[in-house]
């Protein structure tokens, strides 16, 4: 969501792989949906026949006063990408390559070096395994980049990350999930899991949080009201016969960076997406995951399921509702 016009009105940008299954056609797209102000928008192609588009972020990258957006094309084995799509007015933008290479999963923009010009970190799985960060040279000059994490090997499977101050030091750390199990041979992985990347004047450091097969998406949230940052863990599991296996687990903050996970679903299963935030405005924060059920046998099937109400309140914990 953006104004990327400056007439007051949330637009929306939307990115397309074309095609969840693996390939490296050119059916990815970028279109922009102009709100007209009346609850209808008016949808503008920018990028068309293009390698499948996994991420987009807005942002202006050269400093003129104009939304621009970063276009991350994951492609698969010979296609991806990395795009500048530069704003000159509202109905013209100018492609910039960043980076052309296959792979790329996912951004955060932000202003890692403090410097005032934004900059963005991009996760690249296939056989690159790692965090990367773009540097804003300033300008519209571009960008130069540096490996800030690799994984140890080519199969370790990245799903995500999020960036998060998790232990309220003042710099940008990223919680990084490892749990890819869209592959030939889907089996659980040992070495899957969730970690943390510390900021340390600019280096991250890594801590193993987590052991979990699948795990696909993590975010840090206050869940218990304590003022600490805990994490959220979902899984993209294909183990069906695990009924009991943990879909979603908390992992409860103690204030020193230790952590007590806690499973919260084993149904709905295989959650891609989420979210948090206080959805139902009760003061109480929630949880909103999203499933992705391919391939099957399908079970524990569920769209968009809401977890209301987390925090605690008193001696005799409430569990959440689900919905």
């Amino acid at each position: 969501m953006l104004d990327y016009d400056g007439d007051g009105l949330n637009d929306l940008a939307v990115g397309s792989y074309g095609d969840i299954r693996p390939s490296d056609s050119l059916i990815g797209s970028v279109w922009l949906l102009h709100n007209q102000g009346d609850g209808s928008y008016d949808p503008q192609p920018l990028l068309v026949d293009c390698a499948r588009v996994s991420d987009l972020r807005a942002g202006d990258f050269n400093g003129d006063g104009k939304v621009d957006l970063l276009v991350i094309q994951f492609g698969w084995r010979t296609s991806g990408g990395i795009l500048w799509l530069e704003q000159v007015s509202p109905t013209s933008f100018v492609r910039h390559e960043v980076a052309v290479v296959n792979g790329p999963l996912q951004t955060e923009v932000l202003d890692y070096d403090g410097d005032g010009a934004l900059d963005f970190v991009v996760l690249f799985s296939q056989q690159h395994e790692s965090l990367v960060l773009f540097r804003n040279l300033g300008g519209g000059k571009g960008f130069e980049n540096r490996i800030l994490a690799q994984g140890p090997h080519p199969a370790f499977g990245s799903s995500g990350f999020s960036a998060a101050d998790l232990d309220r030091d003042g710099d940008t750390d990223f919680l990084w999930s490892n749990g890819d199990m869209m592959d030939e041979i889907p089996l659980a992985k040992p070495y899957h899991g969730l970690r943390w990347l510390e900021n340390r004047d600019g280096e991250l450091v890594p801590h193993d949080l987590l052991r979990m097969p699948g795990c696909y998406r993590a975010l840090a949230h206050d869940l218990d009201g304590d003022g600490d940052l805990d994490i959220a863990a979902s899984s993209l599991h294909f183990q069906w016969d695990l009924h009991d296996f943990p879909s979603l687990i908390w992992l409860e903050n103690d204030g020193k960076q230790g952590f007590t996970a806690r499973p919260l679903l084993d149904s709905p299963s295989n959650l891609a997406s989420l979210v948090a935030g206080d959805f139902d405005g009760d003061g109480r924060p929630d949880l909103v995951v999203g499933g992705m059920h391919v391939p099957g046998p399908l079970g524990r099937v569920g769209r968009i399921t809401g977890l209301l109400g987390l925090k605690p309140t008193g001696p005799d914990e409430v569990p959440p509702s689900v919905r």
